[in-house]
């Protein structure tokens, strides 16, 4: 599991395949102003996510399973009111994101799933990598692994 706090993250790369690339990792949604916009901004729902994660850290380690841990990180309408927008941890989160396209890879494996990889690394050169992810947390066709598995 990921500590300390949200500075202790030097990067995030996220790849993805076409069309989510081209549409929520379009480089004018890296700064979203509405809601509008930051619905479909992965930089923007990723850095939410993390900041979600850190400030709901206990609940976070209790959950059961990815089931539990995305209903407790899961983004409601409050995360895209305009105090959330521009809250500055997510800003600052955001502006560690890489978002890439994955290419041929990722590319054949859709419409099947929603094939995309994150990979963390934190300050201190640890490295966490979620592979290649077919269906995420919340998708209909996602097996529930352990939260423990997870982080």
């Amino acid at each position: 599991m990921l500590a300390g706090n949200p500075d202790s993250i030097e990067r995030i790369r996220i790849t993805a395949y076409e069309p989510a690339f081209g549409i929520i990792g379009d480089p004018a949604k890296r700064n979203p102003k509405t809601r509008q916009s930051a619905d479909h901004s992965m930089v923007y729902i990723i850095s939410t996510l993390i900041r979600k994660a850190f400030e709901k850290s206990d609940r976070v380690r209790e959950a059961k399973d990815l089931e539990d841990l995305w209903k407790t990180l899961m983004l409601t309408p409050l995360d895209y009111g305009k105090e959330a927008l521009f809250n500055e941890t997510t800003r600052k989160i955001m502006e560690k994101i890489d978002f890439t396209h994955g290419g041929v890879e990722y590319d054949t494996k859709y419409p099947e799933g929603i094939p995309t990889s994150l990979e963390l690394r934190t300050n201190t050169g640890k490295v966490l990598d979620s592979g290649l992810v077919m269906f995420p947390g919340g998708h209909a066709r996602c097996k529930n692994i352990s939260a423990k598995e997870v982080l």
